[in-house]
């Protein structure tokens, strides 16, 4: 989490985060998923492949350039 935080300038842990990681863990297919919240006041996150939404005053909206995936692969 650190290096994604530094590098892409979000935050995703800790008070009022703009995001966070979720792991899927299955069988040899581990699906790793970065949120980056749309919406403040809105938790966003996911659930048998859906994205679920949830109001949530702990959260702000991430305003920020979002990174590609080859980007954070590049990261982790």
């Amino acid at each position: 989490m650190n290096k994604l935080e530094t590098k892409f300038k979000f935050k995703i842990h800790g008070k009022n985060p703009e995001g966070h990681i979720s792991i899927q863990h299955e069988n040899l297919n581990h699906q790793i998923w970065i949120f980056l919240y749309s919406t403040s006041g809105t938790h966003e996150s996911e659930k048998t492949k859906q994205i679920v939404k949830v109001k949530s005053d702990k959260v702000k909206k991430f305003k920020g350039t979002i990174p590609t995936e080859s980007e954070i692969k590049k990261i982790i």
